[in-house]
């Protein structure tokens, strides 16, 4: 049976500590991605994974200031859940949590963006359909339904 972990994530500026259930895997590949920037000095800004709820988060590694690897005994579910929540932003010294309306597509390579690091401005729509330019260095956090991440990525090109 996998083990399940809470990872309890401290961020600047963030009153709040985020939550957010893994399976042992994807705890191991978040601790990996930290032990590796420790040595490297770099890494990029975005680190990504799955969680248990069925959505992919991205976590800006510039606003991290602590993670916990919290374990938890109780038996995990089978397999991930289906997220139907809409692509979710939360900025730096903001309180609320911006929203976005999303074709898959588009949720797609805004997650494909975070990761790369390159841009400074990245496009997404928000919840009535209306362009937004997400500055990448003003978001502590990211999610996405992972279903509909995997969902689009069979079919992206290289």
């Amino acid at each position: 049976m996998p083990k399940r972990f809470t990872l309890r994530l401290q961020f600047q500026g963030e009153d709040e500590d985020l939550f957010i259930e893994v399976r042992e895997g994807q705890s191991d590949r978040l601790a990996e991605t930290l032990k590796m920037c420790s040595k490297s000095g770099s890494c990029g800004t975005f680190a990504t994974f799955e969680a248990l709820s069925g959505d992919t988060f991205a976590l800006n590694l510039d606003y991290l200031q602590l993670v916990r690897f919290l374990w938890d005994a109780a038996p995990g579910p089978s397999d991930l859940l289906v997220s139907d929540k809409p692509v979710r932003i939360k900025f730096y010294g903001k309180p609320e949590v911006i929203e976005s309306a999303s074709e898959p597509e588009d949720a797609f390579a805004f997650f494909h963006d975070l990761s790369l690091g390159e841009d400074q401005f990245v496009p997404l729509l928000d919840e009535d359909g209306e362009l937004m330019a997400v500055v990448t260095a003003q978001v502590v956090w990211a999610s996405a339904p992972t279903l509909m991440l995997q969902e689009v990525m069979r079919d992206w090109p290289d």
